[in-house]
């Protein structure tokens, strides 16, 4: 959603402070790497059962 206030592409921080920002930037982080993972593994990879 362009103009939309919230980071998803990591150029603007919402909180404020000294552990504010570094905790929304460890979640944007996050994402984004689960994001990679679901992505590679695709759909079959994320229903297959563990073991």
């Amino acid at each position: 959603m362009p103009g939309c206030p919230t980071c998803h592409n990591g150029r603007r921080l919402l909180l404020r402070g000294e552990d504010g920002p570094r905790g929304e930037w460890r979640l944007l982080a996050a994402c984004h790497n689960l994001r990679k993972i679901f992505r590679h593994a695709g759909a079959a990879g994320t229903a297959a059962p563990a073991g």
